[in-house]
């Protein structure tokens, strides 16, 4: 009885002392309950919230059957530019070809030759943690992933170190860098577009000009160049400096807002309605 009696004591004296906290706490979990319930899912029960669901069964595989299926592994587009270059490998080929011939592959990732490459791992570990605690503030970490990644690759794949962690062979991996943003990046560049092709546009030029010649008539053609527009913002005596755009629109341009609405837009395909052809492709345009 006297055990009850000092536990309750201690208790009430808990709750006393802390009653603003607990209140807090309360009125904090109250929100945050209310705002999950929003959030589709399972029911949960108190105390133990999802805890019910879990697999006690670690024989009980499910995900296995999914990451082992065959019947969605098809690649992205991206992989098609690689495919003109290096052809339908194991790298890029999709679908059942993929699925049959990854075997060969398979006695490369053994478990037993993945343990000789631990030591990789950990050297080129070490040197990403030593680079990253060099940096101060907000950094981009994904640089420093890359190359790591590439050391680890060339290391345990070709069996060749590259060092591109310490900046060797900066000229590869710039390479690299270039390929990747050209194969990911290039569809939504204008430049790659329908009918944006240079040869393509020049060609529909020349037929239209070698027309109106046939027809003995006259032609007014304007170019227009729209990388101009971006070499030089004159302020009172001063110029900027030439900035060079692989691609998109530079920022500070005073005319860059208004040719990029139409460079993206229809303001092109408006004015040929009025038997005036517009020509578009890359950075330049042709008005006829």
């Amino acid at each position: 009885m006297a055990l009850l009696l000092l536990v309750a004591v201690v208790v009430a004296y808990v709750l006393f002392s802390f009653r603003r906290q607990i209140v807090e706490l309360y009125r904090l979990n109250r929100r945050c309950t209310a705002t999950l319930e929003k959030v589709p899912g399972p029911s949960c029960l108190p105390i133990i919230g999802l805890a019910h669901h879990f697999k006690w069964d670690n024989l009980d595989i499910r995900f296995q059957r999914i990451l082992e299926s065959n019947a969605n592994i098809t690649k992205p587009n991206q992989y098609d530019i690689i495919s003109e270059w290096i052809g339908t490998g194991l790298l890029t080929s999709t679908n059942q070809k993929w699925f049959h011939r990854r075997k060969m592959l398979t006695p490369t990732f053994h478990f037993n030759i993945l343990q000789g490459y631990h030591d990789i791992f950990a050297r080129q570990g070490e040197v990403l943690v030593d680079l990253i605690a060099k940096e101060e503030g907000v950094f981009d970490l994904f640089p420093y992933i890359k190359r790591c990644a590439l050391d680890i690759i060339c290391e345990t794949a070709m069996g060749t170190s590259i060092n591109a962690q310490k900046g060797a062979n900066n000229e590869y991996v710039r390479a690299v860098e270039r390929l990747s943003a050209i194969i990911w990046d290039y569809e939504s560049q204008h430049g790659f577009g329908p009918r944006r092709l240079l040869e393509t546009n020049l060609l529909e030029c020349l037929n239209d000009w070698s027309d109106i010649l046939d027809r003995r008539s006259c032609c007014d053609i304007i170019y227009f160049d729209f990388a101009k527009a971006f070499d030089r913002v004159r302020v009172n005596t001063s110029s900027s400096s030439v900035l060079q755009a692989r691609s998109g629109v530079p920022q500070g341009g005073v005319l860059s807002p208004i040719l990029f609405l139409l460079f993206t837009s229809e303001v092109l395909e408006l004015m040929q309605r009025n038997e005036v052809r517009c020509m578009q492709y890359a950075d330049d345009v042709k008005i006829y």
